[in-house]
């Protein structure tokens, strides 16, 4: 988030599979979780301030992005792809991509 806002990104779309969390960031009652206490804070000062909102996405919705995520957890590195990079990503992740691209590509024929 703090890249975005350091770009002025405006509109955007923040999703998230952890649903107590968006619950959390969401309410509007001070957050109890004493370890999350300032970042909840913080989230919800940068939401408040852009045009950006935050939606729970069932993990099955958001397949590419939780296998992005454990893979950069997993090998403690960042991901940064676009279209051009996308044979440099892992096979699984280029699979999954693959994959959706293909279902959306059959649904949009029926």
């Amino acid at each position: 988030m703090e890249f975005a806002s350091v770009c002025s990104w405006c509109n955007v779309i923040w999703n998230c599979d952890a649903k107590k969390a968006v619950e959390d960031i969401a309410a509007e009652v001070e957050p109890i979780g004493w370890d999350t206490y300032h970042e909840v804070l913080a989230i919800r000062r940068r939401l408040s301030n852009s045009n950006w909102v935050l939606e729970w996405s069932h993990q099955e919705s958001n397949f590419v992005a939780d296998l992005v995520a454990k893979f950069s957890l997993e090998s403690m590195s960042c991901v940064f792809a676009d279209e051009f990079s996308v044979p440099s990503l892992p096979f699984n992740i280029v699979d999954r991509l693959a994959s959706e691209q293909l279902g959306s590509r059959l649904y949009f024929l029926l």
